[in-house]
């Protein structure tokens, strides 16, 4: 997908443009009725597909996707129709590559089944976007 593991970034990126280049991914390849598997944002993405696009898929797997991830690390989380997320981007942005390199070093594990994978997925995490 755009922005992600060294693919150039849209100008526009939106979750919406991404479920719709899925499936005009599905539709300009003649993909008939594939199963949509999708993990925590991806999962989000199956439900948004099958939700608008229902004629295109056979069925989706929805794996750990949360309507709201900052609920579940924040007991006291107030939802807001605009969530201000300028302190968080402001942090990761002020990070230098090798620190967000550092910093993804020491999350991924905990994410992974087969930690010798591990080079690979940092790799993909610092060249996104």
């Amino acid at each position: 997908m755009a922005g992600f593991a060294g693919v150039k970034p849209q100008g526009n990126a939106t979750f919406k443009n991404w479920e719709n280049e899925i499936a005009d991914y599905i539709k300009a390849n003649k993909i008939e009725k594939p199963i949509i598997v999708g993990h925590s944002m991806g999962g989000g993405l199956a439900l948004a597909i099958a939700a608008d696009y229902p004629e295109l898929i056979s069925k989706i797997v929805v794996v750990d996707a949360l309507p709201c991830l900052g609920a579940l690390m924040d007991p006291s989380f107030k939802s807001k129709e605009n969530n201000d997320c300028s302190a968080m981007v402001s942090q990761m942005t002020a990070l230098s590559d090798s620190q967000f390199a550092d910093m993804q070093k020491k999350t991924m594990p905990r994410l992974l089944e087969d930690t010798s994978k591990l080079d690979m997925v940092v790799d993909w995490s610092v060249k996104s976007d």
